[in-house]
């Protein structure tokens, strides 16, 4: 937004083009099989990152105490 600010309006939009293609790669429509089974793999990553980083935790707590 600050670019649009200072009137660099192409860098702005070159900037918005990017991240809107970057949002499309990441995460595409889930309308077709594709994009479903793309999406609970995207899911099943977070979740599996979330809990190795949730236990570890726990694990550096008990060696701690």
């Amino acid at each position: 937004m600050k670019l649009f600010e200072r009137g660099e309006y192409s860098k702005s939009s070159e900037a918005e083009a990017i991240a809107s293609s970057i949002s499309k790669l990441l995460y595409p429509a889930d309308s077709t099989n594709e994009g479903k089974e793309l999406r609970i793999k995207q899911q099943y990553f977070f979740i599996s990152a979330s809990l190795q980083q949730l236990v570890k935790k726990i694990i550096i707590m008990n060696l701690e105490h």
